[in-house]
């Protein structure tokens, strides 16, 4: 017997057909490699997954403590302005009975501690 417009091995020809059992074998047998290939797939998603999760965690905490820090130098350059702030005041209403050049450095020490004062409160 020949098979007519088929190709050689097909299991479609007569000669070529594998009985049920093979059938279901070579069936199951694929499924099973599918299956083996989903799982292994789906472990590596699990591992990026929880690569990723744990990066956010670490920025998380990275900028979390950026901002305590900042908020730390932002009080103490604060304190520190006004400290300052505090001193030349005094000193300059001292001086400002003296000496008019002694006056010209204090109001830029006076202005330059209220730009640092208004750049904290920024």
């Amino acid at each position: 017997m020949s098979c007519v417009n088929v190709s050689e091995g097909s299991p479609f020809c007569p000669e070529t057909r594998m009985d049920s059992k093979t059938v279901r074998f070579l069936y199951s047998q694929r499924c099973k490699e599918i299956r083996a290939q989903l799982v292994e797939q789906l472990k590596c998603l699990d591992q990026q997954c929880e690569l990723r999760v744990q990066l956010l965690q670490d920025l998380q905490d990275f900028f979390r403590k950026k901002a305590e820090i900042e908020m730390d130098y932002s009080r103490n350059l604060e304190k520190l302005a006004e400290r300052f702030l505090t001193k030349t005041r005094s000193t300059k209403d001292h001086l400002l009975k003296y000496e008019a050049t002694t006056h010209s450095h204090i109001m830029l020490c006076d202005t330059e501690l209220q730009v640092t004062t208004q750049d904290v409160m920024i």
